[in-house]
Parts: C-alpha cells; structure tokens; sequence
C-alpha cells in the first residue's frame, strides 16, 4: 500500500512540474474598439463615434432588444451617430456593427432607462 501511495505521490508531482502555465496576455496588445458609444446607461439619446474612415466601409448599425427584436437599422454614414431612443423601452440594447457581407465586425450593449 505503501508503494501504490508513493507512486501516485511521484505521478502527481511528474504531471504538475510538466504542466506549463499560460503566460500572461498584455491587454494593450488587443484590437482596438471600432465603436464607442455614450452616455451608458442612457435616458433619451446615445451617441455612437466609430473609427476614422468607418463611414467608407459600408457598415450598418442595427439596434435589438435583449429579447432579440429589431429596433432600428441605419447605414453608418459618418464618424458620429445620435440614436434618439423615444421608442425604446426600459432595459438592455445589443448593437451590432455590420459589414456589407453581413458579418459583426463588432457588437456590444447598453442600457435605457426611463
């Protein structure tokens, strides 16, 4: 029993010392954000600033609510978009920044309340 105990011991430090650790991920080194968009959580409005030259790539916006139903869908046709949000109830928004393929090129979400 002796022998069976030191073995699984030996084949546990074996296993951890070969076991390699990830190393650490710079977030710096990650892409930079296409969208951004303010003020969050927001009351009557929210504006939507993209990256320069944006506006050239065909892009679209779309607006769902959290249960999935479309609110609204525009070309994105300059740097800055106001969103006036009359129509929109309380609770959470997912937007989806599309390209002319239909791909997201970047989502995100934010809240209303009222």
């Amino acid at each position: 029993m002796k022998k069976l105990y030191t073995l699984f011991l030996l084949s546990i430090f074996i296993f951890t010392t070969n076991f390699k650790v990830a190393e650490n991920i710079d977030i710096d080194d990650a892409q930079p954000r296409t969208v951004q968009y303010y003020p969050n959580p927001a009351t009557s409005f929210i504006n939507f600033e993209f990256a320069a030259n944006t506006e050239k790539q065909n892009y679209t916006l779309a607006i769902y609510s959290f249960i999935g139903n479309k609110m609204s869908e525009t070309f994105v046709t300059t740097s800055k978009m106001l969103v006036t949000l009359e129509a929109y109830q309380r609770g959470l928004y997912v937007f989806q920044l599309k390209n002319k393929a239909g791909q997201i090129i970047e989502s995100g979400k934010f809240q209303v309340i009222k």
